[in-house]
């Protein structure tokens, strides 16, 4: 780690000795089906990630967009900046057909040589967890993170989002 800034190195050792709960949690959230494009599952995923911001410490709140699945905010403030990061991710996949096609369920979550196989492994539940995980780091370590930080989380990125323009200007 002696190429990492000295201001970053407690947090990142702290991810490494907590490596174990952040796959868990991805697996938690690659579980849950979220498919905008059938509308398969997508309050139950949003519900998710506000428990799992909960459980993280993270203040987050699930709001309704009409006619489309919820968007999940948080912030978190910092005393020592006026400054503001925006950490945008969405929860929804693409649909898994087809299905035969799959080495490993789309849904499973599998952890097979170092690699989680499943719908929104990569786009884009880790990066939900990576905001997530790394403020909880920083936190822990830290105890106030550098900037503030407004999670926007939303559940039809997959599709154009196409209800998000009308809830951003309400």
């Amino acid at each position: 780690m002696s190429d990492i800034a000295p201001e970053l190195r407690a947090a990142f050792a702290w991810i490494d000795e907590h490596v174990d709960e952040a796959i868990a949690d991805l697996q938690k959230l690659v579980q849950q089906p979220s498919i905008s494009a059938q509308g398969i599952g997508l309050d139950e995923c949003a519900d998710l990630v506000v428990e799992m911001m909960h459980a993280d410490g993270l203040p987050a709140t699930a709001y309704e967009l009409e006619g489309g699945p919820p968007c999940v905010i948080g912030h978190v403030p910092s005393a020592a900046s006026t400054k503001t990061l925006l950490a945008y991710a969405h929860y929804d996949v693409q649909p898994p057909e087809p299905v035969e096609k799959w080495t490993y369920p789309p849904f499973g979550a599998v952890v097979d040589k170092g690699r989680m196989w499943g719908r929104g492994a990569t786009d884009n539940k880790s990066g939900v967890l990576a905001f997530m995980k790394g403020a909880k780091a920083w936190l822990q370590t830290r105890g106030e993170l550098p900037v503030g930080v407004k999670f926007f989380t939303e559940g039809e990125e997959e599709i154009g989002s196409i209800h998000l323009g009308p809830f951003i200007e309400a």
